[in-house]
């Protein structure tokens, strides 16, 4: 549904409704309404026009669903028992079932000044992410392994997300456009009603079970909990601090951009896009598991941090997590580069047009951490259907790439 009144205020209203096998028999459709309302402000007298050339102000509020899991999660699932030629049962079937939801509203504003050179928009959105789908041990006495559910809970990621858009030169030979995107986010489990769920298993020889990401109401998602890290004792064993783990950062980085710069000049095009991010921390599972001292001992490669850390003889020291290996995720990448030439073409050729691209991808990337790339993540350091970020183990980095291109139209 679609209204307008005299041209300045506007609302929007839907209604989706998705089914989906994947959930129980009780809960197999969701039904998601969305709301929106916007007061275009520019139409109004006391909006002085010689200053914008657009202003509207928008609130939105709507519902949305995921099916994002394991498939036959709603029923009972059976695997071969290869010692007794039987089937053991796999999943304890759940049919209720249901899908995930969404919440979100915001407000937002548009803008347009400079006769329209320089446009934009700023919006404040808040998200909350219930009746989570997890996968939980089986109730005994069943004899299966797991058993999924929903359970009331409440991610709420908040934040202001700001775009604008300035052509700052146009000439009849030369033009630059500038574009740039920018996210501030705040995340916090506000609500988990069931007791820490595990997640962010660590990889490597001595750290099997060992998990950092422990999923605490009133803390972020995928928040780091580890214990600090005080050196080495005389021996070259490590040192760490007394009591439980603790939170110390969150692989969600707290403020996000992306600057494209775009130039035509004469027969010539180029652009250039600048991407990073901060606030957010990586955890080097693969300086824990393979860069320690007992690495060393078995005559491995390891940093120069590791061997002149300590002047201890005693290179057993096993790989415990800890502050040692979590790092800041800041980056600073150069993600794309083309430059463009339009060949001009005599009238009776064989196409209208042609042009030859020379394009390049990841760049440049600055940045402190000491592994490969601060935003690789190990996708098995989830389990049993719970996801995890921010942990590198021996992923292979994103590729530098160069293309040349040619394109003719006819």
């Amino acid at each position: 549904m679609n209204y307008s009144f005299n041209d300045k205020y506007l609302i929007t209203g839907t209604l989706r409704v998705d089914g989906s096998s994947r959930f129980g028999l009780n809960n197999k459709y969701g039904y998601f309404p969305s709301v929106a309302a916007a007061w275009r402000l520019v139409n109004e007298d006391f909006v002085p026009k010689e200053i914008f050339s657009d202003l509207k102000l928008r609130v939105n509020y709507g519902i949305t669903g995921s099916q994002d899991f394991a498939n036959n999660a709603s029923v009972a699932t059976y695997v071969p028992n290869s010692g007794s030629g039987g089937v053991n049962k796999e999943n304890v079937p759940n049919p209720d079932l249901k899908w995930e939801q969404t919440k979100a509203y915001g407000i937002g504003l548009d803008f347009g000044l400079i006769k329209g050179r320089l446009t934009g928009t700023v919006d404040y959105f808040n998200r909350s992410t219930e009746s989570q789908l997890f996968r939980f041990a089986a109730p005994q006495p069943d004899v299966a392994t797991s058993r999924w559910a929903n359970i009331p809970a409440d991610i709420r990621n908040t934040g202001v997300e700001v775009s604008l858009n300035y052509a700052v030169i146009q000439n009849k030979n030369f033009s630059w456009d500038l574009n740039l995107n920018s996210t501030f986010l705040n995340n916090e489990v506000k609500r988990l009603d069931v007791a820490t769920i595990q997640s962010g298993f660590l990889f490597g020889q001595g750290l099997s079970g060992a998990f950092v990401q422990p999923i605490t109401q009133g803390f972020p998602i995928f928040g780091f909990f580890l214990k600090d890290f005080k050196g080495y004792d005389s021996k070259g064993n490590t040192i760490l601090s007394d009591g439980p783990a603790t939170y110390k950062g969150s692989p969600l980085a707290t403020f996000v951009w992306g600057l494209n710069n775009a130039f035509t000049f004469g027969a010539w095009n180029a652009s250039v896009f600048i991407n990073g991010q901060s606030g957010g921390y990586t955890y080097n599972n693969t300086a824990n598991a393979v860069l320690n001292r007992g690495s060393l001992k078995q005559g491995n490669n390891v940093t120069p941090y590791t061997i002149s850390s300590t002047t201890g003889q005693d290179y057993g020291d096993a790989p415990t997590p800890s502050t040692l290996y979590l790092e800041k995720s800041d980056f600073i990448r150069v993600s794309n580069l083309t430059i463009g030439h339009t060949v001009k073409l005599p009238a009776n050729s064989f196409a209208k047009s042609l042009n030859i691209s020379l394009s390049g991808q990841n760049l440049l990337l600055i940045s402190n951490y000491s592994g490969l790339d601060p935003e690789i993540t190990n996708p098995l350091a989830g389990r049993d259907g719970v996801a995890s970020k921010g942990i590198d183990y021996i992923a292979y980095p994103k590729a530098r790439t160069f293309t040349l291109g040619l394109s003719a139209n006819f």
